[in-house]
């Protein structure tokens, strides 16, 4: 397992994103345990994992740590927010789960084909307040095509941030 930046294509809301590992082997093994068999012995690793990849991009430079928010019937379901969990280990003073919300539900990325996730987040996310010149980082669990970080980053571009960059556990190539 090896950390990877990811390259994206212009023009994308996100300055980058950046994994701690490839999702593949025991990264993936680790994220789906997590987020669908409720292995929340897994947090405190993968959120030290996480901050070890926060610490060699210098990611004192972002204003606002934003983890992905998922859907309140969702986290109720589950019982967490893997992203918010995964977020824990990183500077607790700038980290703002309140900042981004998911205003509707959406059918589950894992049961949509790639052509279908990426219509699947059309107004999903709502930004509290407005961050005019902040330069934010979002934080989730995993990354397949972007598309969820990329919504979450348009509302906060509208919002008034200046830059917006993603940090993920694992990413699919």
């Amino acid at each position: 397992m090896r950390p990877c930046e990811i390259s994206i294509p212009a023009p994308w809301p996100l300055v980058s994103i950046d994994a701690a590992f490839e999702y593949h082997g025991r990264a993936a093994q680790a994220v789906r345990r997590l987020k669908y068999e409720g292995a929340t012995s897994l947090i405190e690793p993968m959120a030290d994992l996480l901050r070890e990849r926060f610490d060699s991009l210098a990611g004192n430079r972002y204003d606002l740590i934003v983890p992905m928010p998922i859907h309140e019937a969702r986290e109720a379901e589950r019982g967490f927010n893997q992203a918010a969990s995964l977020s824990e280990a990183l500077p607790a003073e700038r980290v703002r789960r309140d900042l981004v919300r998911r205003v509707r539900p959406r059918e589950p990325q894992a049961r949509l084909t790639r052509e279908q996730r990426l219509g699947n987040w059309e107004g999903v996310f709502s930004v509290s307040r407005g961050l005019e010149g902040q330069m934010i980082l979002l934080v989730d669990d995993v990354a397949t095509t972007g598309s969820s970080l990329r919504a979450a980053a348009e509302a906060l571009i509208l919002a008034g941030a200046s830059e917006v960059a993603a940090l993920v556990f694992a990413y699919e190539p």
